[in-house]
């Protein structure tokens, strides 16, 4: 972890109040934020990385979040770990399921 992705990850848990009121959804996208910040290794964040999307959907689908907080969301996440690959998207059924896009 370093001074940026802390940052990156006290920003991530701000725009998650913003958004979310549910104390289960608050906790479980804190938890994968944590998951992001604490990864050692891109393997830990590959792991982190790969329940977001997941996570972001059933979100959605119980209407805990809109389509555009869960889209703020996605990109809040992606700073919050080491510099791996990142989907274009959380919405996997639009986009690749080829991880394209390198983020901090």
């Amino acid at each position: 972890m370093d001074r940026g992705r802390y940052e990156r990850y006290v920003a991530t848990r701000q725009t998650i109040l913003v958004h979310t009121r549910d104390e289960f959804a608050v906790q479980m996208l804190d938890d994968l934020a944590e998951g992001l910040l604490l990864a050692r290794d891109p393997h830990e964040a590959g792991a982190a990385r790969d329940r977001v999307p997941e996570a972001l959907e059933l979100l959605v689908e119980r209407g805990e979040l809109t389509r555009r907080a869960a889209n703020r969301l996605w990109a809040r996440f992606r700073g919050c770990g080491p510099a791996i690959d990142w989907p274009p998207s959380w919405d996997r059924s639009g986009a690749s399921s080829a991880w394209v896009v390198r983020d901090h």
